[in-house]
C-alpha cells in the first residue's frame, strides 16, 4: 500500500536524522572540537555575547550541514516521489534559505538571552529563562498568520460568497471572533490539504488551503472550520502552552540541579563555557524524546475532544466520513499504523481512530437527553 510504503520511508528518515544528531553532539563533545571552537570564539571576541554569536553561528552552521542529507530526502526527494510535492528544486532551495535565516535569528536571540541569564543569575537562571520561553512561544503565535505564514504562502482573504457568509455563521454560532477567513496557496508548495484556525487576540482568523477549497464540499469545509474552532472553545491554546511551560520549568530545573555534577564531569568551570553546549543540546534532545509520548497524547487528546465539538456542531457522520477518507487520501496518511508508532509518533489520532471516536461520540449524543 502507498501510504504504508511513504511512511516506512519517513520513519526510517526519522531514525537516521536521530542517530546522525545523537552522533554529531557526542563527537563534537567528546573530541575536543566545541573546546577549540569556544578557544578561538573567545580569542576574536571582545565581549561574552559576541563570542557566543561566534560560537552558536558555528554550531549551527556544522549542524545544519550534518542534517542537510537526510533533510533534503525527506523533504524534497520523498515527497516528489510520491507526488506529493508540487515544487521545484529551485523553489525548495528559496524555502529552505527562508528557513534558515528565521531558525539562525530565534536560535541566536534564544542562546544569548540562556547565557545572558545563566551570567546574570547563578540560582535564578532557569526561572527567567523558563519565563523567556513562554513569551517566545506566545510572541511567535501572535506573529505567525500576519508575519510568518506570509513568508513562505501567498495568503488572500477569501471572496464574498456563499461558503465565506457560512462559515462566518459558524464561528458566530460557536462564540468564536475572528478577523477574517482566508486562503491559503498550499498548491504552490504541496498536493496536500489543511486548514486552521491561527492568531491569538486580534490576529486570530480562519485559514484554508486552497487544495481544501478546491477539492472539498461545502458541509466538509465546514466541519473541518467547526474542528478548528473546537481548539479555540476548548481552550487548547492554553492548555497546551501551560503543559509545554511545566514541562520546560521542570527541565531547566533539572538542569540547574545537575549543571555542578555535568560541569565537573566535562571538565569545565561553569555552566557558561560554551564547550558545553553540545551536552546540553543532547540532554535537551533526549529529554523531548522522553516526554514525546506525553505531549502526543495530550494533543491527541485534545484533537479528539475538537473532532467532539465538530460533530456536537454539525451532528452528521457521513460529512465526517466522507471528509476524513478524503484528507486520508489525498494526504497519504497511515489509516491504520501499528499502536505504538501511533503512540510515539502522532500528534493527531490516526484515521481510523478518529472514524471509531467519532462514531462512538454520536451513539452517546443520540442516548443523553436533550432540552
Amino acid at each position: 500500500m502507498k501510504s504504508k510504503e511513504y511512511h516506512r520511508v519517513k520513519y526510517l528518515l526519522l531514525a537516521v536524522d536521530l542517530a546522525l544528531s545523537i552522533a554529531f553532539l557526542v563527537t563534537l563533545q567528546a573530541s575536543g572540537l566545541s573546546l577549540t571552537l569556544q578557544t578561538a570564539a573567545v580569542s576574536r571576541a571582545p565581549s561574552a555575547w559576541l563570542a557566543v554569536l561566534i560560537y552558536m553561528t558555528c554550531f549551527f552552521n556544522l549542524y545544519t550541514l550534518v542534517s542537510l542529507p537526510t533533510h533534503f530526502i525527506s523533504s524534497f526527494v520523498v515527497e516528489k516521489k510520491f507526488n506529493l510535492s508540487n515544487q521545484k528544486l529551485g523553489a525548495w532551495l528559496k524555502d529552505e534559505i527562508k528557513k534558515y535565516a528565521l531558525s539562525f535569528a530565534f536560535f541566536i536571540i534564544t542562546v544569548e538571552f540562556f547565557y545572558g541569564m545563566v551570567q546574570a543569575l547563578p540560582h535564578g537562571w532557569w526561572i527567567a529563562a523558563s519565563i523567556g520561553w513562554l513569551f517566545l512561544t506566545l510572541f511567535l503565535s501572535r506573529i505567525l498568520p500576519t508575519v510568518l505564514i506570509p513568508i513562505f504562502y501567498p495568503v488572500k482573504a477569501l471572496p464574498a460568497g456563499e461558503l465565506k457568509e457560512k462559515l462566518f455563521g459558524l464561528c458566530r454560532r460557536c462564540g468564536i471572533k475572528v478577523l477574517d477567513i482566508y486562503e491559503i496557496a498550499l498548491s504552490k508548495k504541496t498536493k496536500r490539504a489543511n486548514a486552521a484556525l491561527v492568531g491569538i487576540g486580534r490576529t486570530r482568523r480562519v485559514i484554508l488551503g486552497d487544495t481544501l477549497l478546491g477539492s472539498y464540499d461545502p458541509p466538509e469545509i465546514e466541519m473541518v472550520v467547526a474542528h478548528e474552532i473546537g481548539h479555540h472553545a476548548k481552550k487548547h491554546i492554553a492548555k497546551s502552552l501551560t503543559l509545554n511551560f511545566v514541562i520546560t520549568f521542570a527541565g531547566f530545573y533539572l538542569l540547574y540541579l545537575l549543571s555542578e555534577t555535568l560541569v565537573r564531569f566535562l571538565g569545565g568551570e561553569g555552566l557558561t563555557d560554551l564547550f558545553l553546549f553540545p551536552s546540553l543540546a543532547l540532554l535537551s534532545l533526549l529529554g523531548g524524546l522522553l516526554i514525546l509520548p506525553l505531549q502526543n497524547g495530550f494533543s491527541r487528546y485534545h484533537e479528539n475532544e475538537a473532532d467532539c465539538f465538530a460533530l456536537e456542531v454539525i451532528p452528521r457522520e457521513d460529512v465526517f466520513i466522507s471528509l476524513m477518507n478524503k484528507l486520508g487520501s489525498q494526504n497519504l496518511a497511515d489509516l491504520s499504523p501499528h499502536p505504538w508508532v501511533e503512540f510515539f509518533l502522532y500528534d493527531h489520532p490516526s484515521i481510523s481512530n478518529r472514524l471509531r471516536n467519532a462514531s462512538r461520540f454520536l451513539k452517546k449524543d443520540l442516548q443523553r437527553p436533550h432540552p
